[in-house]
């Protein structure tokens, strides 16, 4: 699946972004 591939992709791009997500979630 290239969706998550690329999510995954984006999660080691940014991982202080989903971080902020998660924390504000």
């Amino acid at each position: 699946k290239p969706h998550l591939d690329r999510r995954g992709a984006i999660i080691q791009s940014m991982p202080g972004f989903w971080a902020n997500v998660i924390a504000n979630h």
